[in-house]
């Protein structure tokens, strides 16, 4: 029985027919193939909107803080809302710079600083005030205010700085006033009022070799005395002064405050070519004095030539006199003697 039912199954079942090549290169409808086509169009449409709004997220997580694109920040880590620091407050910060390159230029742990006072590049002390308390951020610092044209030993010229900043700590400027005695005397004590002081006359110095070579020679005069102010005997803004007085054309002055910075140190070789130079300009400028007074005084050699011409004249004059005397005198002599020994 079960092989009759068996055979009976086999007899329904239509055997399926193989696959040939043929059968499987044939192509589909195009219909099928319409259908292919707008499910890819579908896709790319969709997988092009995914894009474009990846890149409005991106765009819309970053700050442009001036508006020009040279100073952008990203929130890595949200901090507590509206906690944010005044300008004067201190805040401590660990900071991370690094190049294009991937390279750590700058690396600063639990650094305190001092809002507003560019105690960090300039970019980073126009972001920080818009950080949160415990706000972990990323900061994309233009080389305009990061290290310029310039640089430093490490970083080079017209570097742009990719910074992570962490805002640890927030703390206002405390007051004088509400400050202990011995706390005074640690902002107040001789060895940071030194140190200040060191640092005001280096910015000073800077300020005025930059003014020079930008012609401002009033504006870099200014600095160079307020460095003499408190260092009388800075040779470098001495000898600054003295360039500046050069350039102007007081020679003079310039003299004097170069042999000031000689006496201070006679080692000087930059100090002693500049007083030779000077020596040369300044009998120079006394010849074109001289000449100058002559002329207005009307002295001058060429009117002296006439009047020698003349004196000289004269002489001949009075020799030719005297010679003629002489002739007339021996002639009355000799007539004399002829009429006595005539007679």
């Amino acid at each position: 029985m079960t092989t009759l039912h068996t055979d009976k199954m086999d007899e329904n079942v239509t055997p399926k027919r193989p696959e040939t090549p043929e059968s499987l290169e044939t192509p589909e409808s195009p219909e099928t193939e319409a259908q292919d086509v707008s499910i890819q169009e579908s896709n790319c449409s969709n997988n092009s909107k995914d894009l474009s709004m990846d890149e409005t997220l991106e765009d819309e997580q970053w700050l442009d803080i001036l508006g020009n694109g040279q100073l952008k920040k990203r929130v890595v880590k949200k901090g507590e809302q509206n906690v944010k620091p005044q300008r004067g407050d201190i805040c401590t910060v660990t900071i991370m710079g690094v190049l294009d390159s991937g390279k750590v230029v700058e690396e600063h742990v639990d650094k305190q600083i001092q809002t507003g006072d560019m105690e960090v590049v300039q970019g980073l002390d126009l972001t920080i005030v818009l950080m949160e308390l415990g706000e972990i951020a990323v900061v994309v610092v233009d080389p305009r205010f990061a290290y310029g044209t310039r640089g430093t030993a490490s970083i080079p010229s017209n570097a742009t700085i990719t910074y992570t900043v962490e805002l640890k700590e927030i703390k206002e400027e405390p007051e004088i006033e509400t400050l202990s005695i011995n706390q005074r005397r640690e902002i107040g004590s001789d060895t940071e009022l030194q140190a200040l002081l060191d640092d005001c006359v280096k910015v000073y110095n800077t300020l005025a070799a930059a003014l020079r070579e930008t012609d401002a020679y009033n504006t870099a005069l200014e600095n160079v005395n307020k460095v003499l102010k408190y260092q009388p005997n800075n040779t470098k803004a001495l000898y600054r002064k003295g360039k500046i007085f050069k350039i102007q054309g007081h020679y003079g002055k310039a003299y004097l405050t170069f042999l000031e910075a000689l006496k201070i140190n006679p080692e000087l070789w930059s100090v002693k070519l500049e007083l030779a130079s000077l020596k040369e300009k300044m009998a120079k400028q006394n010849e074109k004095e001289k000449s100058l007074y002559a002329k207005m005084l009307g002295i001058n050699k060429e009117s002296d030539k006439p009047s020698k011409d003349v004196k000289v004249e004269d002489k001949s004059k009075i020799a030719k006199g005297i010679l003629w005397t002489l002739l007339g005198a021996s002639a009355v002599v000799v007539g004399m003697l002829v009429h006595r020994f005539a007679s």
